[in-house]
């Protein structure tokens, strides 16, 4: 299991600010009234692995929760009425969000250098190990690689 560091969700407000996240996980309709799992807390179990596995059991993404924040324990039915379609929503939003803010950082060039040019792509890629018993729907590369892996490509314009 992966270790947790207290700065988790400072380190992803950072990058959105806690009332971009609260804002867009009311507005996909994650979260609709006072709750204790808020959109920035749902979003800080995602760096830790437990997504690693296709069916995170829901013990462990509650356990997770109390790792993350001290003192605020959470149920596995709790966690299992936020998995719907409106948790989809919200993470296609933060992601959206957070591809949005890489796209406005820096500069990657001179003005003047791709002006000749009538169409520039950036394109950048990542891939990962999934567990084993995805192997049918997501296989390796082969080799001493593993049974079952993603591949996750962007292309910038």
């Amino acid at each position: 299991m992966t270790e947790y560091t207290p700065s988790a969700l400072a380190m992803l407000t950072e990058c959105l600010s806690s009332d971009a996240i609260e804002t867009a996980a009311r507005q996909t309709g994650f979260v609709q009234r006072a709750s204790k799992i808020t959109g920035q807390l749902f979003l800080g179990l995602l760096p830790f692995g437990v997504w690693s596995d296709a069916h995170p059991p829901l013990a462990q993404l509650a356990a997770q929760v109390t790792a993350l924040v001290d003192h605020l324990e959470v149920s596995p039915e709790a966690m299992y009425q936020r998995m719907h379609t409106r948790a989809h929503a919200f993470l296609q939003e933060m992601i959206r969000q957070a591809l949005a803010k890489v796209q406005a950082l820096a500069k990657v060039c001179d003005d003047g250098l791709l002006t000749s040019l009538t169409k520039v792509y950036g394109v950048d890629s990542t891939g990962w190990s999934l567990p084993e018993s995805l192997t049918d729907l997501l296989p390796g590369c082969g080799g001493s690689a593993a049974q079952a892996a993603a591949t996750m490509q962007a292309v910038w314009d």
